[in-house]
């Protein structure tokens, strides 16, 4: 029982944090985890000096292709959560606790942990993409101070990129040969930046809560 209650507490963050979470934060972090998705996944396929396009491929044959609803559900919900625990819960807090004592120690201990986040998805193209998602949810994380909000934009990340791979996106191929894939970037970056700043904004504005 005390163990559930560990990990219910390391989830939740504080009785501070669980209070100040708004539903309106959640739908915030929905559209952002699918803006910036989109942003970062075009970008990196357009800038990479990798074999790109065959790592992509790769990527879909290895988790996409002919899934079982088990596997899906292990993607898009198993996966995150469990992710989130261990890599923004337990090692991204441990690094900040027991890895620096001087300044900058949260962009030290984000930097770290996005870094081994990113290296243990071993595919070059999932790596770039990895460490900079990692580096948005630490963000995320500091600013709510609970693991609820990093697992929401993790599971819908990897819903989007799930479900879209079993779509025939021939316009999307399209766009990706012509000059119409860096509109649709600089879009999805100014979408996700807006509803940054309206979160940001929002939550500055709220009462502090104070508890005894």
């Amino acid at each position: 029982m005390e163990k559930i209650q560990m990990i219910y507490n390391l989830i939740t963050g504080s009785k501070k944090a669980r209070k100040d979470l708004k539903i309106r934060d959640v739908f915030y972090m929905i559209f952002l985890a699918i803006f910036l998705g989109i942003a970062l996944s075009e970008l990196i396929f357009k800038i990479s000096i990798i074999n790109t396009k065959s790592d992509y491929a790769q990527m879909k044959d290895t988790f996409y292709t002919g899934m079982l609803p088990l596997r899906i559900i292990k993607l898009c919900l198993i996966v995150p959560i469990t992710e989130e625990i261990f890599f923004r819960g337990i090692l991204y807090n441990a690094i900040k606790i027991f890895g620096f004592k001087e300044e900058n120690l949260c962009i030290k201990a984000m930097l770290i942990t996005s870094l081994i986040f990113a290296i243990l998805h071993l595919n070059p193209m999932q790596i770039i993409y990895a460490f900079c998602l990692s580096m948005i949810i630490i963000y995320e994380y500091e600013k709510y101070k609970t693991l609820v909000i990093p697992m929401i934009i993790h599971i819908v990340n990897n819903t989007v990129t799930v479900f879209a791979s079993f779509l025939n996106l021939s316009w999307m191929e399209k766009i990706r040969n012509s000059y119409g894939i860096y509109i649709l970037i600089i879009v999805m970056f100014v979408f996700a930046g807006i509803i940054e700043y309206v979160s940001y904004i929002d939550k500055k504005k709220r009462p502090e809560i104070f508890y005894e």
